[in-house]
């Protein structure tokens, strides 16, 4: 029978920190995050460029691409997190992992993702308090956004919005773009 080495989320922040690798943690499992494709990174960029401006022109928050956020014993790095500004103030910009619970998290789901680890990442997410999770899918052109009534599905001609960031608004097409 093999044994299995299990370390604390400590000593994974410490590993983390000395890696020119992108880990996460999650359920005592080191995870390395693959490098992003460019059709990845252009969705991403498109979210970032309709969402950052908005929320930090209008002092509700601010939202961080690609950040080690931890959660319990869990070190997940979403591909965007947002903060509404009650929670970004908490936020120790210096520190990693950051350890305030996001109010809302984006993912670009990639071509290399696994459904199973994208699926727990989900769960993981809206277990530690993240009130929204937005899953851009660029093959298929739809976003799932998973949040405690159930999920919604938006496509081409669907605007992405939430409650949580009142006047703002993208279409989901121009995501995609």
């Amino acid at each position: 029978m093999a044994t299995q080495t299990l370390m604390t989320a400590e000593q994974f922040d410490d590993m983390n920190r000395a890696q020119d690798r992108d880990l996460e943690f999650i359920d005592g499992e080191v995870i390395e995050v693959a490098s992003s494709a460019a059709e990845h990174n252009d969705v991403l960029g498109n979210l970032i460029v309709s969402v950052r401006p908005f929320v930090r022109v209008n002092r509700i928050g601010n939202a961080i691409p690609e950040t080690d956020c931890a959660m319990g014993d869990e070190r997940v790095r979403p591909d965007l997190s947002i903060f509404l500004a009650a929670k970004w103030e908490k936020v120790d910009r210096q520190k990693l992992p950051v350890d305030v619970i996001p109010d809302i998290i984006a993912e670009v789901a990639s071509r290399n993702d696994k459904v199973f680890e994208l699926d727990r990442k989900i769960g993981l997410y809206l277990e530690y308090g993240v009130s929204e999770v937005w899953v851009l899918y660029p093959v298929r052109k739809h976003i799932l956004v998973y949040s405690s009534p159930g999920v919604r599905e938006l496509r081409n001609g669907d605007n992405l919005e939430s409650t949580l960031l009142p006047g703002w608004s993208t279409p989901v097409a121009e995501l995609f773009a």
